[in-house]
């Protein structure tokens, strides 16, 4: 009887989730025609503007991005409030700060269409001269993402600082991290429950055999699991409030704690303990990196900005986030995820999981780690561009780090020398 009522379930399961693919594939056919029909009107143009730019010398090119630039500068001199060299530099600045920002944006919007959805990548366009609605939609993701940026600054040249743009890149950083920690919390306790029951044989007894063998693939699993959890974790981050990735910290000790106790008192210990601590440990590390550079508390060496003024160090810190913070960032980016085979996407479209047969499946999620990584350093790195700015300027509202909070960082780092 009771498995005959979980086959009907499963029945009326499969019915409902066969009916939500049928609304998004119509979904799906009414944008691609719809982008179809929106590419038989502006093919032309957009055909003849890129044959022109290929036809235009490197030199051509840069006088025409500069006299684009001049005339942004004009147009924003004539708002009000813009009077002085220091609001030019802040407009350059701001323009530039929101462009990165963009084109990451179409980066990594250009990657998932190109490797989950099988468009063609934007390179076809550059590469092989082909003019396709999908590519050339690829391509135009970039030149929109300036302009964008170059409107949106315009837009806020008499309403928005720099403080104020650096904040709101803060606040976006903020945001997929705590999504990323509620993320990682759901999946790691769920994904340890199912381990622990399939180590113990008793996932058949509680979900049937059908549903244990197939929470036994990483696709299935991954797809019907790990993913709804993602999305009930950015559901979480909408309505909360707090840094909430500190709790890391105990949830690792605390996972650490019970190998402990396990191994030493009950003498049982299986593979998905130890790779919860990892799972949680990674996280921690690679999601406060972006909160340690908010708050100053990386450890520093040393040598020569001690003892520079506030001004030389705003200097330091902006020159340092451009060409080592976003280079970096940069270099994870496109090293990673430049191509099927690269080392961040492999893992994420195979569901790569380790060779232990009942240890948690989430190795592919700690390859997203260095993907996370590198979104909320880079856009990081962006806010502390535009803070640094501003305290350079002199610009009202400066934000002293805690200085508690770097004593503590210093603290710890005698301890790991010593």
């Amino acid at each position: 009887m009771l498995d005959a009522l979980r086959k009907s379930e499963r029945i009326q399961m499969n019915v409902w989730i066969d009916r939500v693919r049928d609304i998004l594939d119509a979904l799906w056919l009414w944008l691609v025609q719809f982008i179809a029909d929106a590419w038989r009107i502006v093919s032309p143009w957009f055909v003849w503007l890129v044959a022109r730019v290929r036809a235009l010398a490197v030199g051509d090119i840069f006088a025409m991005l500069s006299r684009s630039f001049n005339w942004f500068l004009k147009r924003a001199q004539t708002n009000t409030g813009i009077h002085d060299v220091n609001d030019k530099f802040a407009f350059s600045l701001r323009w530039f700060s929101w462009s990165i920002f963009g084109i990451m944006c179409a980066y990594i919007l250009n990657c998932y269409l190109s490797y989950w959805q099988n468009w063609p990548s934007a390179l076809a366009l550059l590469q092989n001269g082909e003019f396709g609605v999908l590519t050339s939609l690829q391509t135009a993701f970039y030149p929109l993402s300036i302009g964008a940026a170059a409107v949106f600054t315009l837009r806020t040249a008499t309403e928005r600082t720099l403080r104020d743009d650096s904040q709101t890149l803060n606040d976006i950083v903020t945001f997929i991290v705590r999504a990323a920690f509620w993320a990682v919390l759901l999946i790691g306790l769920v994904d340890a429950l199912i381990s622990f029951l399939r180590v113990e044989g008793l996932l058949e007894y509680v979900l049937g055999s059908e549903l244990a063998q197939a929470l036994g693939r990483s696709h299935f699993r991954g797809s019907y699991v790990h993913m709804p959890l993602c999305v009930i974790a950015i559901y979480i981050a909408t309505r909360r409030t707090t840094i909430d990735f500190i709790w890391l910290s105990l949830l690792v000790v605390g996972a650490e704690l019970a190998i402990v106790i396990t191994r030493f008192v009950f003498s049982y210990e299986q593979i998905f303990m130890g790779d919860l601590v990892r799972f949680w440990y990674a996280a921690l590390f690679l999601f406060a990196s972006a909160y340690t550079l908010y708050t100053d508390t990386h450890v520093r060496v040393d040598v020569f900005y001690a003892s520079f003024s506030k001004q030389k160090r705003s200097a330091v810190n902006g020159v340092g986030a451009v060409v080592l913070g976003i280079v970096l960032c940069w270099t994870i980016l496109l090293m990673g995820m430049w191509s099927k085979t690269s080392i961040l996407i492999t893992p994420l479209l195979g569901f790569e999981i380790s060779q232990s047969g009942f240890g948690m499946y989430v190795k592919y999620l700690m390859a997203s780690f260095l993907l996370i990584f590198a979104i909320t350093m880079m856009i990081q790195f962006i806010s502390s561009l535009l803070e640094s700015a501003a305290d350079y300027r002199g610009d009202p509202g400066g934000r002293e780090p805690d200085p508690t909070l770097r004593d503590e960082a210093r603290n710890a780092a005698k301890q790991i020398t010593q």
